[in-house]
Formats: C-alpha cells, structure tokens, sequence
C-alpha cells in the first residue's frame, strides 16, 4: 500500500531533521573536547612559563655566586670536599660501598 503525499514529505524531513540533529551533536561534542583541550594546553603552557621564569632565576644566581654552586654540587649530584664524611641517616640514597 502506497504511502500518502503527506507521509512521505512527513518521513523525509523528519529523516533530515534526524540526520541533521545527529550530525550537529556529534560537531558539538567535537568542538567541546577542542575547546577542553585548548584550556588545558593554555593552563599548561602558563605553567611552564611559571617553571622556565623560575629555572631562568636559578641560573641566574648559580652563574654568579659560588657558594650556591656548592649547595647545588652537594643537594643535587651529593658531592663532598676533600676530607669530609658522609652520613646517612634513615631511608636515604645510601649506597653500599663495600659491594
């Protein structure tokens, strides 16, 4: 049994309200995970920058000043001057000398 004049137009623009309807959403649901992405890129960038400002500052003053090259040398690498002991004291970066 044929359909009425009235159903098909009925059908076809309900199918392309459909389409339209599905294709829209899933743009949007696209552009929201872009948008989120370029947030979190923005805040990682700012962050960074906090961080290279700081590491700048650090450079800055362990290219001038000698004795916080010392504190750098033995904090960071654990180095000692001629002469000196190192202790350990609980749960360290000890390491076993004797193996």
């Amino acid at each position: 049994m044929p359909l009425k004049k009235g159903t098909k137009v009925f059908l076809i623009v309900g199918g392309i309200l459909a389409l339209a309807f599905f294709l829209f959403n899933a743009r949007a649901i696209r552009i929201v995970s872009i948008y989120a992405e370029s947030s979190r890129l923005r805040s990682d960038i700012e962050r960074l920058k906090t961080e290279n400002q700081l590491l700048r500052d650090e450079l800055e003053v362990a290219s001038k000043d000698s004795d916080y090259q010392e504190f750098l040398a033995r904090r960071d690498l654990e180095l000692i001057s001629d002469g000196e002991i190192q202790y350990y004291f609980g749960k360290g970066k000890a390491k076993d000398e004797d193996k």
